[in-house]
């Protein structure tokens, strides 16, 4: 996959509302997306964005839902862990009604709306056990499908946040029916987000190459290297020969939203994991607005009693900084009284204007 080649006229108006959009989307206030797919590899792990959704669920005091497939130890701040490991999709199904239904004191369900997320950490073992044969009352049947399970745990008051690790191998068994769409092809159909995470060493690499027309770089499993499984780079880490602007732990990923029309929005973002304490700094930032990935982006100086510092102090969660070409075009702009300035003195202090062939202007009537 290559990166994707910078834009500078539509890049104000993404900024403006992709940006406005996916912060939204991370956010999940008022449920812009009831199921977000989250697909990532051994090149980047989607565990810092899972953690981002955590903390601004937090924020918001959604009721957070975590089923444990595969993890070990459950990200803080969730309220409730299931372990769904050998468990069917039945009994699945009920826990999770369970969970995301509020009880009042009488034993009725809560007319309050409470705001659930419920996140999956492993949506391959949910694959697998719906193509499974379960023994009942001495037979056998076949799992609830998959998507008659996620449909049936969705309301108006969950969101789903389910991962998909796409360098498993599936399974195939005997109850499969080759007429059925591939899982993840049925995933990808259901969802109304689909976010692909990558490393950004490795894009950064990619982007690199292509400036200079050269074939981008392979990493992982698709540089074909025997026993090589991960490459230098992976899961938000960087390489030694990484540049500073480089060298900050984060996240890229590709974010596609389907919007209730039907349209969808796609757009590449860098996701800061690991920021400061400072809660108001919004870090989620458009691709192209990297000073790693577009190198015309001038970083404004983080001190100093100029007015970069100002800039970098302030609570805007956007980036007031100049790019080459805006830096050039503005020594190029010629005001009325320049003119003026290069005159010998005397002369008051006038400002020189030449009317224009637009002006209404008559040298009977008007004076300088």
């Amino acid at each position: 996959m290559a990166p994707p080649q910078a834009n500078a006229k539509t890049v104000q108006y993404r900024r403006t509302h992709n940006l406005l959009l996916g912060t939204r989307l991370l956010s999940q206030r008022g449920t812009p997306s009831p199921f977000t797919l989250i697909l990532d590899s051994l090149e980047q792990s989607s565990a810092p964005l899972v953690e981002e959704y955590i903390s601004r669920a937090k924020l918001l005091r959604v009721n957070i839902i975590y089923i444990s497939f595969t993890t070990l130890r459950p990200p803080k701040n969730v309220t409730k862990i299931i372990k769904a490991r050998g468990k069917s999709l039945d009994s699945l199904q009920r826990e999770l009604i369970t969970a995301t239904t509020p009880v009042a004191g009488g034993g009725q369900p809560d007319p309050t709306k409470v705001q659930n997320m419920i996140i999956i950490d492993s949506t391959n073992h949910l694959v697998s056990i719906s193509s499974e044969e379960v023994v009942v009352g001495g037979g056998t049947k076949t799992n609830m499908s998959l998507s008659y399970f996620l449909s049936s745990i969705l309301a108006p008051s969950v969101t789903i946040i389910a991962t998909y690790h796409t360098d498993i191998p599936r399974i195939r068994t005997s109850t499969n029916n080759a007429y059925n769409p591939d899982p993840l092809d049925l995933l990808k159909y259901l969802c109304t987000t689909l976010i692909t995470v990558y490393s950004p060493s490795h894009i950064f690499s990619q982007k690199r190459a292509l400036d200079k027309s050269l074939p981008p770089p392979s990493f992982g499993l698709d540089e074909g290297v025997e026993g090589s499984l991960t490459s230098l780079g992976s899961n938000t880490g960087w390489c030694e020969t990484c540049g500073i602007n480089e060298k900050s732990r984060g996240l890229i990923y590709e974010l596609e939203h389907r919007r209730v029309s039907g349209r969808a929005m796609s757009e590449w973002f860098f996701l800061l994991c690991h920021a400061p304490s400072k809660k108001s700094k919004e870090r989620l930032v458009l691709l192209e607005d990297h000073p790693a990935y577009n190198p015309t982006i001038v970083e404004a100086p983080s001190s100093g009693n100029g007015s970069g510092g100002a800039v970098e102090d302030s609570d805007l969660t956007f980036s007031l900084g100049l790019t080459a070409k805006q830096k050039s075009d503005r020594e190029g702009v010629v005001l009325p009284y320049f003119d003026a300035q290069s005159e010998e003195g005397g002369t008051g202090g006038r400002i020189l204007y030449v009317p224009g062939r637009e002006d209404d202007w008559d040298d009977e009537e008007d004076e300088i």
